[in-house]
């Protein structure tokens, strides 16, 4: 799994990259499947790579004005 994420992380890594990547949508809809692939994924590599790549896509949502849910995350807190 490493190739997919990794080549998503690749897109949204460069704090220099301010042009549009993908709609709104599709912005949204990766976040909510890397992050049941964090939560879901029983491979630790699988998980970190996940979570990387989230954490690149939000700075690239906050420049792009695009507002990600991040209560699904709070809800998750203390069952790990």
């Amino acid at each position: 799994m490493f190739d997919l994420i990794g080549s998503v992380r690749d897109l949204f890594s460069s704090p220099y990259n301010n042009h549009p990547i993908a709609s709104e949508g599709i912005i949204v809809k990766l976040w909510c499947s890397l992050f049941d692939v964090f939560i879901d994924d029983t491979d630790y590599d699988n998980q970190f790579d996940a979570l990387s790549t989230m954490s690149d896509i939000l700075m690239y949502a906050k420049r792009q004005h695009i507002e990600l849910n991040l209560n699904h995350i709070k809800n998750v807190e203390g069952k790990a």
